[in-house]
Protein backbone atom coordinates (compact mmCIF):
# COMPACT_ATOMS: atom_id res chain seq x y z
CA UNK A 1 0.00 0.00 0.00
CA UNK A 2 2.72 2.51 0.94
CA UNK A 3 2.19 6.20 1.47
CA UNK A 4 0.85 7.00 -1.99
CA UNK A 5 -2.87 7.77 -1.62
CA UNK A 6 -3.32 7.30 -5.37
CA UNK A 7 -1.87 3.79 -5.67
CA UNK A 8 -5.26 2.35 -6.61
CA UNK A 9 -5.69 4.49 -9.76
CA UNK A 10 -3.41 2.51 -12.10
CA UNK A 11 -5.01 -0.77 -11.02
CA UNK A 12 -8.52 0.62 -11.53
CA UNK A 13 -7.69 2.05 -14.95
CA UNK A 14 -6.20 -1.27 -16.04
CA UNK A 15 -9.38 -3.07 -14.95
CA UNK A 16 -11.53 -0.64 -16.93
CA UNK A 17 -9.39 -1.18 -20.03
CA UNK A 18 -9.57 -4.98 -19.69
CA UNK A 19 -13.37 -4.76 -19.42
CA UNK A 20 -13.51 -2.43 -22.47
CA UNK A 21 -15.16 0.20 -20.26
CA UNK A 22 -12.41 2.83 -20.37
CA UNK A 23 -13.71 6.01 -21.92
CA UNK A 24 -11.88 8.98 -23.39
CA UNK A 25 -12.89 12.32 -24.83
CA UNK A 26 -13.67 12.23 -28.54
CA UNK A 27 -12.86 15.20 -30.78
CA UNK A 28 -15.75 16.52 -32.86
CA UNK A 29 -15.34 18.70 -35.93
CA UNK A 30 -17.50 21.59 -37.02
CA UNK A 31 -20.56 23.07 -35.42
CA UNK A 32 -22.67 21.56 -32.66
CA UNK A 33 -26.07 20.16 -33.53
CA UNK A 34 -28.23 17.08 -33.93
CA UNK A 35 -25.69 15.73 -36.41
CA UNK A 36 -21.98 15.88 -35.61
CA UNK A 37 -18.80 15.05 -37.47
CA UNK A 38 -16.21 12.77 -35.90
CA UNK A 39 -13.21 11.46 -37.80
CA UNK A 40 -14.90 12.39 -41.09
CA UNK A 41 -18.07 10.50 -40.27
CA UNK A 42 -21.51 12.05 -39.75
CA UNK A 43 -23.17 10.79 -36.58
CA UNK A 44 -26.51 11.44 -34.89
CA UNK A 45 -25.83 13.16 -31.57
CA UNK A 46 -27.98 11.35 -29.02
CA UNK A 47 -25.85 12.68 -26.14
CA UNK A 48 -26.25 16.41 -26.73
CA UNK A 49 -28.58 18.92 -25.14
CA UNK A 50 -29.16 20.89 -28.35
CA UNK A 51 -32.34 19.06 -29.31
CA UNK A 52 -33.88 22.31 -30.60
CA UNK A 53 -30.91 23.05 -32.85
CA UNK A 54 -30.31 26.44 -31.23
CA UNK A 55 -26.53 26.13 -30.99
CA UNK A 56 -26.12 26.57 -34.73
CA UNK A 57 -29.05 28.91 -35.43
CA UNK A 58 -27.58 31.87 -37.36
CA UNK A 59 -29.89 34.37 -35.61
CA UNK A 60 -28.73 33.28 -32.18
CA UNK A 61 -25.10 33.23 -33.25
CA UNK A 62 -25.38 36.83 -34.45
CA UNK A 63 -27.18 37.85 -31.24
CA UNK A 64 -24.42 36.21 -29.17
CA UNK A 65 -21.74 38.06 -31.16
CA UNK A 66 -23.56 41.36 -30.60
CA UNK A 67 -23.93 40.63 -26.86
CA UNK A 68 -20.22 39.80 -26.56
CA UNK A 69 -19.31 43.03 -28.36
CA UNK A 70 -21.55 45.03 -26.01
CA UNK A 71 -21.01 43.25 -22.68
CA UNK A 72 -17.94 41.02 -23.00
CA UNK A 73 -17.89 37.41 -21.84
CA UNK A 74 -18.58 35.95 -18.43
CA UNK A 75 -20.66 37.13 -15.52
CA UNK A 76 -17.68 38.51 -13.53
CA UNK A 77 -19.23 37.29 -10.29
CA UNK A 78 -22.35 36.60 -8.32
CA UNK A 79 -25.29 38.67 -9.46
CA UNK A 80 -26.36 39.22 -5.86
CA UNK A 81 -22.98 40.70 -4.91
CA UNK A 82 -21.85 42.46 -8.08
CA UNK A 83 -25.17 43.37 -9.68
CA UNK A 84 -26.65 42.61 -13.06
CA UNK A 85 -27.26 44.35 -16.34
CA UNK A 86 -30.44 45.75 -17.85
CA UNK A 87 -30.22 42.91 -20.35
CA UNK A 88 -30.92 40.43 -17.53
CA UNK A 89 -33.99 42.38 -16.44
CA UNK A 90 -35.26 42.44 -20.02
CA UNK A 91 -34.88 38.67 -20.28
CA UNK A 92 -36.64 38.08 -16.96
CA UNK A 93 -39.51 40.34 -17.99
CA UNK A 94 -39.83 38.55 -21.33
CA UNK A 95 -39.92 35.04 -19.87
CA UNK A 96 -41.85 35.74 -16.64
CA UNK A 97 -45.25 35.19 -18.33
CA UNK A 98 -44.13 31.69 -19.31
CA UNK A 99 -44.10 30.72 -15.65
CA UNK A 100 -47.89 31.02 -15.65
CA UNK A 101 -47.98 28.26 -18.29
CA UNK A 102 -46.28 25.79 -15.96
CA UNK A 103 -48.63 22.99 -14.90
CA UNK A 104 -49.45 22.82 -11.18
Amino acid sequence: MGTDPYHWIDTSLAALRRAHRYRSVQRLEGMAGALVQRQGQTLVNFAGNDYLGLASDPRLRQAAIAAIAAYGTGSTGSRLLSGHRELHEQLETAIAPLRALKPP
